[in-house]
């Protein structure tokens, strides 16, 4: 005789493991269980339904016959209730079926080769300069410019006229008055000739100055320009 706690022994239940590892329906079970858990339940029910304390070594071997039939039944109720049976797809009408012809083709291509040469021509296309205004900027520049030429002109002319003349002679400390030097006509016929040049060359630029401002601003007024003369010197 055993004892009934001989059912649930490592090696019994390792037997009844190794059992319904072998069975089709415990192979080509399709539906995700925790399969240690599920077989460890069935056995604790098993064992806590045994009548007797004690058993014989046929009734130990009918038990186990019993708890693999009920294993592979129990598998078999598991897989019919998770079976979705085929659902037939909706009558399609003649009128929703599209048919691909040559010409439905070329337009398709069509349309692709559009698009993609549209895209080309936005990659490569230059971007738009932007739109620049003139109107009161190269007014103020031109005034400015002459302006400086008059001013570096006048200037060069007064550092010309201060270079050309001789130069004071030195004061004597023992003389009780100064004496003035007499002037030179060699000296005077030179700045004078200088003089000449310079006031020669200022009538060329008032000249250039005139066509300048008579281009810019469409004035011919050639007393839009005032030139300012050294005293004594003729043009």
């Amino acid at each position: 005789m055993f004892m009934a706690n001989q059912y649930i022994t490592v090696e019994n239940q390792t037997l009844l493991w190794k059992t319904i590892q072998r069975s089709p329906q415990f192979v080509n079970n399709t539906v995700s269980i925790n399969r240690e858990q599920w077989f460890s339940s069935i056995i604790k029910q098993f064992y806590e339904n045994i009548k007797s304390p004690k058993m014989s070594m046929a009734e130990l071997k009918t038990l186990n016959q019993q708890t693999i039939a009920y294993m592979v039944g129990d598998l078999k109720r598991i897989e019919s209730m998770h079976i979705i049976p085929p659902t037939s797809p909706p009558p399609t009408s003649m009128n929703q079926l599209s048919f691909e012809t040559p010409q439905t083709r070329m337009s398709m291509y069509n349309d692709q080769f559009n698009a993609r040469q549209q895209e080309y021509t936005n990659m490569v296309k230059p971007p738009a300069p932007p739109i620049a205004n003139f109107s009161e900027k190269v007014e103020d520049d031109a005034i400015t410019n002459m302006d400086e030429l008059l001013q570096q002109q006048m200037k060069q002319r007064e550092y010309d006229i201060a270079q050309m003349r001789p130069p004071l002679p030195p004061i004597s400390t023992v003389a009780e008055h100064v004496v003035s030097p007499k002037p030179s006509p060699i000296a005077n016929s030179d700045v004078m000739a200088a003089i000449q040049e310079l006031t020669k060359q200022l009538g060329e630029l008032r000249e250039e100055v005139k066509s300048l401002n008579a281009r810019t601003f469409g004035v011919t007024n050639p007393n839009s320009v005032e030139i300012i003369e050294e005293p004594g010197v003729e043009s």
